[in-house]
């Protein structure tokens, strides 16, 4: 896999980030963008291995709704991380103008981009994107395999592909959520999650991809990848009292929740897997949606992910009603505090 930043290199377990880039009421979507650019920079000039977007839309959730764009906005700003789509919704594009976008972005990143893949999480949203929900599973594999022809160099009617991606054969490509299906195509994963959960998914996740092996499937993508990544992610507050951080993601897990579940409670439609715990905080840091408190219990937490078999921790930063100063305080502790007790945990087992 690219090199990325330096962090997380001598203990075999890499760290990142991941950003919604939610909208603000209180401030225009330029500065937004702008603030969240600025942590991404900062993330770069740290040393973390990869910063991934979103893709949702008409939605409070994200207000980058085409990865492509905001990731090309963030290659000239950024110098080592890698730069990742978690993920792109495959049916609502055409596969061949996505494939070029994937060879733009490479290089324009000079290398840098981790595509991510997927079908999208929800109904509502597929509607938007006129995606049928009961062919969108194989709508993704059509398209995906479309994407990757090109992107291999295979001609669209006729026409012969006049560019190549920088990384060949092709950019790392990733999923999200689903380490099962992850394992059955090849593809790098990062999942939310308790340890325990995150245990059982590796588990699951590396007995499908050694029992498939051989399969077609597995054989297709990533054809250069024989061990994938397993990345976990969850919402972070690290702050030097614990009671500060835990009551300050409490209050900023309500915008988060309601941001994150805006087109179910506009359509009255229920979400199957509940990822904003009925908006209860106290639920969410049980099940790991949230880790919250001092360096020492951020880093207990992210130990046990590591030791559940998780080999990229990730965390989001930046995020419900929370401000920038509030992101960069908590990422720099991050950074400094927790990262390294990870690493020195790990180093001595």
């Amino acid at each position: 896999m690219a090199d990325g930043g330096a962090i997380g290199q001598a203990s075999g377990v890499r760290f990142g980030l991941v950003d919604h880039t939610e909208t603000r009421d209180d401030r225009p979507l330029s500065t937004v963008y702008a603030e969240h650019t600025q942590l991404a920079k900062a993330a770069d000039e740290a040393g973390l291995w990869g910063y991934h977007t979103t893709e949702h839309h008409l939605s409070p959730f994200d207000a980058t709704p085409s990865p492509s764009v905001y990731l090309a906005a963030l290659a000239p700003q950024t110098h080592q991380i890698q730069l990742g789509s978690l993920v792109h919704i495959v049916p609502g594009y055409h596969p061949v103008r996505l494939a070029e976008e994937v060879i733009m972005l490479d290089h324009l990143s000079n290398g840098r981009l981790q595509m991510g893949v997927g079908k999208g999480v929800n109904a509502p949203e597929h509607r938007l994107l006129d995606v049928d929900t009961e062919t969108v599973d194989d709508l993704f594999l059509e398209h995906l395999e479309r994407m990757v022809g090109v992107l291999e160099g295979t001609p669209v009617d006729g026409a012969p592909i006049p560019f190549t991606p920088l990384q060949q054969p092709y950019p790392p490509l990733w999923y999200a959520g689903n380490a099962a299906r992850a394992a059955e195509l090849n593809l790098h994963v990062i999942i939310g999650g308790s340890a325990e959960s995150v245990a059982d998914q590796v588990k699951e996740h590396r007995r499908i991809q050694q029992a498939e092996s051989s399969s077609p499937l597995q054989m297709r993508y990533n054809p250069t990848v024989r061990h994938t990544t397993v990345g976990v992610t969850r919402q972070v507050l690290v702050d030097r009292h614990s009671q500060r951080a835990r009551s300050r993601a409490v209050e900023s897990w309500q915008t988060f929740s309601q941001h994150l579940t805006h087109h179910f409670d506009r359509t009255g439609e229920r979400s199957l897997h509940d990822p904003a715990s009925g908006g209860d905080a106290a639920r969410a840091m049980a099940v790991g949606a949230i880790t919250a408190g001092s360096p020492q219990q951020v880093a207990e937490a992210y130990i046990e992910l590591a030791e559940a078999g998780a080999d990229y921790l990730l965390g989001v930063f930046f995020w419900g009603n929370l401000d920038l100063p509030d992101a960069l305080s908590s990422f720099e502790l991050f950074v400094t505090d927790v990262i390294p007790a990870v690493e020195a945990s790990l180093a001595g087992r």
